[in-house]
């Protein structure tokens, strides 16, 4: 089974943040426990904070997209995460989104009708993406960077 994962690096930071005390998921561990073949990452930065993060990644092999957020302005990548589960569609039979947005029930639907398996990770999600999907695992503190004392640190594993 060729799998691809979307990830929504955006949400799961403000949902995973909000229900851990600001705690952070560890990209190592969401590749241990998911694999995939296909690795993609959207989010959003301000100017060049994100660069340790973005470079991670990559060297997990994400294909990444972080656009410059705009104070004040909402900024979305579902576009942007919809073409890439579409292009793969013939190369993939499933795809782990890791995102709590339900905005995409739509395509989780369509890529279903496709006879692709769609699956979500998440944070706190709710019961109509559950509903939409053939799998979905909420997010447990094993998937989160370990934390000594105040401090998160990343796996080394």
């Amino acid at each position: 089974m060729k799998t691809a994962l979307i990830v929504d690096t955006a949400n799961l930071y403000n949902t995973v943040g909000k229900q851990f005390n600001r705690r952070k998921i560890d990209y190592n561990k969401l590749e241990e426990q998911f694999g995939s073949d296909i690795r993609f990452a959207f989010g959003t930065r301000t100017k060049a904070e994100a660069k340790g993060f973005i470079d991670n990644l990559k060297k997990l092999g994400y294909m990444t997209t972080f656009v410059l957020a705009v104070p004040g302005k909402s900024t979305s990548l579902n576009v942007d995460m919809t073409i890439a589960a579409l292009s793969m569609m013939t190369n993939v039979t499933r795809i782990i989104f890791a995102t709590n947005d339900r905005d995409m029930i739509p395509l989780y639907t369509y890529l279903r009708m496709q006879g692709i398996s769609v699956h979500v990770v998440g944070c706190g999600l709710c019961k109509d993406v559950k509903y939409s999907v053939d799998g979905f695992i909420e997010i447990d503190e094993e998937m989160l960077e370990r934390t000594l004392g105040n401090e998160a640190t990343k796996s080394t594993t």
